[in-house]
């Protein structure tokens, strides 16, 4: 009867939305997916409900474990140079040396 309560109220709680295959989990939905971790409900039972596979609900939570994140890891978006401002300044002067 219990098990029965959370798995409605797991249902309840997550958007019916169906998923494609590259489709990017929110963080909301990630942080129920913890919730519902934590409240002893199985991997498996999750992915069922939210429609994506288990080894990424697995994921999600092992991440969560490990780290203690729960949202998505931003990606750096800064490129950096190739070389430092240093060995510009070398290179024009060896340049400049040579002329």
């Amino acid at each position: 009867m219990l098990l029965s309560v959370l798995f409605f109220d797991l249902r309840a709680s997550f958007s019916p939305i169906m998923r494609n295959k590259y489709a990017t989990i929110s963080d909301i939905d990630r942080q129920r997916i913890i919730e519902a971790s934590l409240s002893c409900q199985k991997a498996s039972m999750i992915a069922n409900v939210m429609g994506v596979k288990r080894t990424t609900i697995a994921s999600i939570i092992s991440k969560f474990t490990k780290e203690g994140r729960v949202e998505i890891k931003q990606r750096d978006s800064i490129k950096l140079p190739k070389i430092t401002e240093d060995q510009k300044n070398f290179v024009e002067f060896c340049g400049n040396m040579t002329k």
